[in-house]
């Protein structure tokens, strides 16, 4: 009896902390998508400007400040930050150069 009661405590608090979890992605999600959103507007001002879809200078300050804003939260890990924010950076570019095509 002991026992169960136990694993039943275990398998809530586990159904706690994914219920957290999947919270959060969501809200990562939500995120996400409000950002690629924010793209078709940056590609109008881009295409309206004649700026070019890539600023390889700012995707690396972007790159970098998010290292060190997730470092500063205790999480000290510049490649998967790295690799992230690369990953968001080459789907928003992508984003804007549909819209930009779009609307030629």
């Amino acid at each position: 009896k002991v026992y169960k009661s136990f694993c039943l405590l275990k398998s809530m608090e586990i159904a706690e902390i994914r219920a957290r979890i999947d919270s959060l992605d969501g809200q990562l999600v939500t995120l996400l998508a409000q950002r690629i959103e924010l793209m078709e507007a940056l590609a109008a001002y881009k295409k309206a400007h004649n700026l070019p879809i890539r600023d390889l200078v700012r995707e690396k300050e972007v790159i970098e400040q998010r290292c060190n804003q997730f470092a500063a939260q205790g999480h000290s890990d510049p490649q998967f930050t790295t690799e992230l924010f690369t990953r968001i950076i080459d789907k928003c570019s992508a984003v804007q150069a549909a819209h930009m095509q779009k609307a030629a």
